[in-house]
């Protein structure tokens, strides 16, 4: 999906697990009008721990992943040939042909 930048259908998004619910566009509102009142009928104090348990243990990396994220992103910059590419491309509108350097 990140490389390929392919959008997925909803049911197929459910059946691999990546949502838990799909619903009709006209029933979504009515779905999250639900689940804004279960959580705010239950335990704040309780909701909140569990929201920052769930955030430190998968946003520990954070820094990281961004550090990671700005240095590739360097380097391609700073490759003439690369950033030059897919700009052009854009401009042009027309799909971009890479070569890797």
């Amino acid at each position: 999906m990140a490389l390929l930048a392919e959008r997925i259908p909803a049911a197929e998004a459910h059946e691999w697990g990546l949502v838990t619910a799909v619903y009709p566009a006209d029933q979504l509102d009515a779905e999250v009008d639900k689940v804004v009142a279960t959580l705010a009928s239950g335990p704040v104090a309780a909701l909140r721990k569990t929201n920052q348990a769930i955030n430190a243990a998968t946003l520990v990396e954070l820094e990281a992943a961004l550090e990671r994220e700005k240095q590739g992103q360097l380097v391609l910059l700073e490759s003439k040939r690369l950033s030059a590419r897919g700009p052009r491309a854009f401009q042009q509108r027309r799909p971009a042909k890479f070569i890797d350097s």
